[in-house]
């Protein structure tokens, strides 16, 4: 028998011990009584609540899991591993030929199949000397070039 059963029967016998008047203690039981629904049921809607919730809960947790399995292999298709080798697609500035440029090749200047002019490579990524003004694509060349025009 749980603990509030127990102070529930005790509180039942006390009114039944003090109250004199048999009718004024079936009212007292029955409001009793009434409250004691009231709170059962305010405990059923609570744990109805509970478990929505937590239902909720798993539902949102296998959402995010899905995110961050998606989120892993976009990572994993950019970031490349240390050993990965990557291609290098490079536009040749004088003829705008497109090529790709063996990684194996760590060398500063490279040859354009094409046109045959010497193209220099910054292997850090950093454009030191700045555009060259003759790519066309980096949106500068064309800034440069409409201010020249005026």
């Amino acid at each position: 028998m749980s603990e509030l059963s127990k102070k529930y029967d005790d509180v039942v016998k006390n009114v039944d011990d003090k109250l004199q008047n048999k009718d004024e203690a079936e009212f007292v039981k029955g409001q009793i009584d009434d409250l004691l629904k009231e709170f059962s049921n305010e405990i059923e809607n609570l744990n109805e609540q509970i478990s929505n919730i937590y239902n909720r809960q798993n539902q949102i947790e296998a959402k995010v899991k899905n995110v961050e399995d998606v989120v892993n292999s976009i990572e994993k298709d950019i970031y490349l591993d240390e050993d990965e080798e990557f291609d290098l697609e490079v536009i040749c500035p004088y003829c705008n030929y497109n090529f790709v440029l063996d990684p194996s090749n760590k060398s500063n200047e490279i040859q354009c199949p094409e046109c045959k002019n010497v193209i220099e490579v910054d292997w850090n990524g950093e454009d030191s000397m700045g555009c060259s003004g003759n790519c066309g694509s980096c949106g500068e060349c064309e800034d440069e070039h409409e201010d020249d025009d005026m």
